[in-house]
């Protein structure tokens, strides 16, 4: 009885089947995840709330059971209601070793996905605009400089940084310093093509590179839309 409300009121879901894949019992935090209340999962199996909760193809369900049939357990990264989730389900064995339950443990990453999500923005982009940081920004030349030699387009590579800067972040402080820098990435990323990438090179140093350029593609004219537009 005790075990019973333990896995009743665990926070992790659970569930349990029978050998034919049959739900047979399932806690509450099961059935808050997958939006169905406990009394309408028992008899399902999960399948058969695939296109409810669970978008996978009937393929990936059978792939599941053969593995735990056959190794004792397996597990899986998936969704579960716009939910990540990562399942582990174990077979039970009766007394001649044949499956007569299976018991399944799922967990939510929603969590974890946004640290991991956070990390990667950390990695390739700058924290304060958004913006493209140096260190994926030499990647991203690189890999430009590859398709230029491949390819008849021009490139080219601007640096620009803001006149008298250190004057707003005394004048008016660092918060408003680090507005403007905002502003003045938005302003950017808004002038130039989808093809083009801008990055944050450090303090008020910025660095655009235009890609795919045709031969009569003007940098100068580039470059005055992109100071005038700056300027505004």
């Amino acid at each position: 009885r005790l075990y019973e409300q333990v896995v009743m009121n665990a926070n992790e879901s659970i569930f349990i089947t029978d050998a034919q894949g049959y739900i047979i019992d399932a806690n509450e935090a099961f059935s808050r995840l997958v939006g169905l209340g406990v009394e309408r999962i028992i008899g399902l199996r999960l399948r058969d709330i695939s296109g409810v909760a669970i978008a996978q193809p009937q393929e990936w369900f059978d792939a599941q059971v053969r593995e735990i049939n056959e190794l004792g357990s397996a597990s899986a990264d998936f969704m579960i209601s716009g939910t990540p989730v990562w399942a582990v389900a174990h077979a039970l064995h009766g007394e001649a070793g044949e499956v007569i339950n299976r018991a399944g443990f799922v967990r939510d990453m929603s969590e974890r996905k946004k640290h991991e999500t956070r990390l990667e923005q950390l990695a390739f982009t700058d924290s304060l605009t958004g913006l493209v940081n140096v260190a994926h920004f030499q990647h991203l030349f690189a890999a430009e400089i590859q398709r230029h030699n491949r390819s008849e387009r021009d490139m080219a590579l601007l640096f620009l940084d803001l006149d008298d800067f250190k004057g707003v972040n005394d004048a008016l402080g660092h918060a408003a310093g680090d507005q403007v820098l905002k502003d003045v990435a938005k302003c950017l990323k808004a002038l130039v093509r989808e093809t083009d990438i801008v990055a944050r090179r450090g303090g008020d140093e910025f660095i655009v590179l235009l890609t795919q350029l045709s031969r009569s593609d003007s940098v100068e004219a580039s470059c005055r839309k992109l100071i005038d537009g700056v300027a505004a």
